[in-house]
């Protein structure tokens, strides 16, 4: 056996080279896909939520209530993210529905400041004391009168969602929600 024996065994030719592996590619994970792409989601929505309350330097008197949202939507996305447990997927929905809560009171808060200034605004001074209830709070929600953005608090629950939707059927979980130990594998 020679040294160029050797070598053709091993070196690949023309047509060892153009055969296709035989073996099926391992299924992908779409829950993990799924899981991922929410927890991005959430954490998308954490920064990008974060640039809009300080561009619009929102912090006096309650709105550093949103801060607060912000930061339990953090933690909750956070504790989804690394390798959770039990205990801390229980944390994180609790955390998320806190800040699903927190969402729709800031949209609530929105709205009603944005009604209270109906009538200061020169399109409905003369109008406003005989518009009914519903036109009123149209004005309001699609913020034809007052300065707040009545749906922008609506994505901190979005991104709550986003958590809750990462944590649900999650693999170290068993199905009826006992967490999967190193001792019972």
């Amino acid at each position: 056996m020679t040294a160029t024996d050797t070598f053709s065994e091993t070196a690949p030719t023309i047509e060892t080279a153009l055969v296709i592996d035989p073996r099926p590619a391992a299924p992908s994970d779409s829950s993990t896909t799924f899981r991922r792409a929410f927890l991005g989601f959430a954490a998308v929505t954490v920064v990008g939520s974060s640039i809009e309350l300080a561009s619009y330097r929102h912090w006096k008197g309650d709105q550093w209530l949103a801060w607060l949202f912000v930061v339990l939507l953090g933690v909750a996305t956070t504790l989804t993210a690394i390798g959770p447990d039990r205990l801390r997927l229980m944390i994180a929905r609790a955390l998320a529905a806190l800040t699903a809560v927190g969402g729709m009171w800031g949209a609530v808060g929105h709205v009603k400041s944005n009604y209270s200034s109906g009538p200061l605004n020169y399109r409905y001074t003369d109008r406003w004391p005989t518009m009914s209830f519903a036109a009123k709070l149209w004005a309001a929600t699609s913020k034809s009168t007052g300065a707040a953005p009545s749906l922008v608090p609506f994505v901190l629950a979005q991104g709550a969602a986003f958590v809750v939707l990462a944590s649900l059927h999650h693999p170290r979980l068993l199905p009826d929600g006992r967490l999967i130990n190193d001792e019972l594998r």
